[in-house]
This record gives structure tokens, C-alpha cells and sequence, in this order.
């Protein structure tokens, strides 16, 4: 007998656009490991980012992305190609919700799982308590936010979420290249994602005593300060390197990739922002011919590759930037730490390993060094850890060293074994 057909439908959360990304794959995973069918929203969930640059640009009476946005939501198929997930999940199948009667939009029981944790299997995952309870039940729910999809899963499943990762609508693709070529004229493209607003952006510097400064121990999500401060006690007097300082160190190198008249893309949710004014004065001090997102946009309206994208949507507009950076031929400022870069990270390792460009190694390192120094960041209370229990957690020596890794493997066995005392 055919067993009877179960669903799990994916409810995106009003985070920002990437964590609704990776809230995705990880909804994908989960169908795959649980065998169900996965059941697409027809649209993305308005984020907190676009309500955000939605506000900015009502004041300022301009835009982030050259052109004004509303806060309608963004149709999923917008964004990605669902043949390419079906790909990915061949048994159990995906579809979307307007496939289903009106008797399967009725409330459905939620699948309560603990997305903060690692190394996640499909056996952990059919052996939980909330598989478990709704095993029977044919159609779930699951709203998947504020994790990293790569770290959550084990790492005999990072091909499977790398490949989930990259499930978006070829035309990002096909749009990106075609702007990078047309700003190419003969140089080389860099580009920089600047994030501002929500934290102090810090770049992501692999090697810290190269450009004379030091590994920072104390500064969350400051990989590099200046060794005159590196000493300091207090955090507030501690001065951590800036985007400017990767620029100047990036210049000053032997064999610098940074040439004079190559193109920079600064992409940033805030171009009005004193600190983006002067990341770009300090590129074109350097030579470089700095293009912003507008810029980068009025060239892919001329485009035919780009026609088949809404370039007044914010969703589409941001994930092209994205995948403007991915296909850069150069340097690739990165933010850490950052959902939005991680991405960019990984599509340009998987884009250089799938042409077999030479370089791969450059893209592979940097990915590397931003999973590092993610292991590395001091770890804040949660769920009611103490703080002797985050010092001995902080000093644990078991962190993955495999690509894919970037949790936090001690304080998800902490966790757990606090979970077990509770129950």
C-alpha cells in the first residue's frame, strides 16, 4: 500500500532577505530527511531590511538601489528556480502552494525544532520529539530563522546544502556576468559589500600581520585591530581595522590585485552614510573607479540578460548585487559577519571550482578564513548559560575544521546536555 502523501510547508519569517535564504534550505533539508513533500510560499515574507530601506527612502525622498521600492512582497519564483530544488528533492517532490486544494490551506501544527544547533543528521532529526509527535500528521509547518544553514548541518550533508544553496534563477547568473563584462574595459572588477546601520562593519582580513596589525581577541566580529590597541583591557578603547585599512593594506601589497583604473562596486544599504563616503573617496585616492549599486543598475536595464529580472524589486535588486560580487574577477571586500556575504562566499567557491577557473584557491581561502573567524567569535548568554559555563565553552578546542563548518559544536553539546537535565 502507498503510503499517504505528507507535506511540510516552509513559512518565511520577516527576517532579513538571507535569512529567509537559508530558512529555505534548511526547510529543503528537513522534507528530504523527514520524506515530505515540500510546499513553497507563493511569496517571500516583507523583511526587516526592505522595511527598513523602505524607510530610509521615504525620508531622504531617494532611493538605496536607484529606483523606489514598495513594501510588496516579493513572489518566490521571483528569486529561485523550483525545478532546481525539485532536483534536489526527487522522492518526495516540491511544490508550490497553489497546487494544493482549499482543504491543505487550513492551520497546520508547526514542527518545533532547535534550528541554533550543529552537526545535524537526518537520524537526529526523524528521532526528535517534534518528528516524532507529527509523524502522523499530514500536513506541518516549519519557520526556520536566524541560523546558518551550513554550519547547522553535519558534514557528510554539506554537499547537499551547497547544492541547495545554489538554486537560484539562472538569470542572476547570466545578469551579473553581462554587468561585470561591461565594466571590465580591459581591468579588473572588485567589489565591496559595506554593511552599515544595524552594527560597525568590520572587513573580514585573512591574514592580520600582513597589513601590520594584530589578530583581535577581544572585538566581536573585529578579526584585526591596530597593535598599539591590541593591549588595551577595556573593548571600548580597543581601535578595530576598517574597510579603509583593507584597502590600504590591500594596496600596499608587493604584488597588489589593486591596480590603478580597476572598477570597485561598493554595495551598501546606506550610500548616504559618512563611512561610505569615505571608503570611496579612499578607493579613488587609490584609482580605482568606484561604480555603486545605481550604477551597476542603470547598466543591467540595457541589458537583454537582465530583462527577465524586476529591477524595481528589492529582493531582486539586493540578490543581484550579490551575485554582481560573485562574479567580480577580483577582490571581494567582504563584512563580517554577514549572512549576505557567507553567500557571496560560497557561490564564488562553487563558481570557480565549477568553470576550473586557476584561482579557486583565493576564493576557497577566503571562505575558509570567514568560517574561522566566525568559530572564533566570543559567544553570548543564551538560554540561561552562565557566564563560567561560556568561559570553559569559549576555551573548547573540538571546532570542525572542515569548509563547511562555522558553528559553535561545544555550545550545542552544552546546550543539549542542559536541555536533558531540564527534561
Amino acid at each position: 500500500m502507498t503510503p499517504p502523501k505528507r507535506y511540510l510547508h516552509l513559512k518565511p519569517k520577516g527576517h532579513g532577505f538571507n535569512n529567509q535564504r537559508e530558512g529555505v534550505i534548511v526547510a529543503l533539508m528537513y522534507s528530504v530527511m523527514l520524506n515530505r513533500t515540500l510546499v513553497l510560499p507563493p511569496y517571500m515574507s516583507v523583511s526587516n531590511h526592505q522595511r527598513a530601506a523602505h524607510a530610509w527612502e521615504k525620508a531622504h525622498n531617494t532611493s538605496v538601489h536607484g529606483a523606489n521600492h514598495s513594501l510588496q512582497p516579493t513572489a518566490f519564483t521571483s528569486l529561485w528556480d523550483v525545478e532546481k530544488l525539485r532536483v534536489l528533492h526527487p522522492q518526495g517532490g516540491v511544490i508550490e502552494l497553489t497546487d494544493l486544494g482549499p482543504r491543505d490551506l487550513k492551520k497546520r501544527e508547526n514542527l518545533f525544532l532547535d534550528i541554533r544547533c550543529c552537526d545535524v543528521t537526518a537520524t537526529s532529526v526523524r528521532a526528535s520529539r517534534a518528528a516524532i509527535k507529527t509523524k502522523d500528521v499530514e500536513h506541518i509547518e516549519i519557520s526556520p530563522g536566524g541560523t546558518s544553514s551550513h554550519p547547522y548541518f553535519a558534514q557528510h550533508l554539506s554537499t547537499a546544502v551547497s547544492a541547495a544553496t545554489d538554486t537560484f534563477r539562472t538569470s542572476f547568473d547570466e545578469c551579473a556576468a553581462q554587468v561585470v563584462r561591461s565594466h571590465t574595459r580591459g581591468n579588473v572588477v572588485h567589489a565591496m559589500h559595506l554593511r552599515l546601520g544595524d552594527r560597525q562593519p568590520y572587513p573580514l582580513i585573512q591574514h592580520c600581520e600582513t597589513c601590520g596589525l594584530q589578530r583581535s581577541t577581544q572585538m566581536k566580529y573585529a578579526p584585526c585591530v591596530h597593535p598599539q590597541d591590541n593591549s588595551s583591557k577595556s573593548m571600548n578603547k580597543s581601535r578595530p581595522a576598517t574597510f579603509i585599512d583593507a584597502l590600504t593594506c590591500e594596496a600596499a601589497l608587493s604584488r597588489s590585485p589593486l591596480q590603478h583604473g580597476d572598477t570597485l562596486f561598493i554595495f551598501s544599504n546606506a550610500p548616504s552614510d559618512p563611512q561610505f563616503i569615505s571608503v570611496a573617496k579612499k578607493a579613488s585616492r587609490l584609482g580605482l573607479v568606484v561604480q555603486r549599486s545605481e550604477d551597476a543598475l542603470v547598466t543591467a536595464s540595457t541589458l537583454p540578460s537582465c530583462q527577465a529580472l524586476d529591477l524595481h524589486d528589492l529582493l531582486v535588486t539586493s540578490l543581484l548585487e550579490q551575485f554582481l560580487c560573485v562574479h567580480s574577477t577580483g577582490i571581494f571586500f567582504s563584512t563580517l559577519a554577514s549572512s549576505w556575504d557567507e553567500l557571496v562566499l560560497h557561490l564564488r567557491v562553487r563558481r570557480q571550482i565549477n568553470h576550473g577557473i586557476s584561482t579557486q584557491f583565493v576564493a576557497v581561502g577566503q571562505l575558509q578564513s570567514f568560517h574561522s573567524q566566525m568559530r572564533s567569535l566570543p559567544l553570548l548568554p543564551y538560554k540561561g548559560i552562565t557566564q563560567t559555563e561560556l568561559e570553559v565553552n569559549r576555551n573548547c578546542s573540538s571546532w570542525p575544521s572542515e569548509l563547511e563548518g562555522t558553528c559553535f559544536p561545544c555550545q550545542c553539546k552544552l546546550l543539549s546536555a542542559r536541555e536533558a537535565q531540564l527534561h
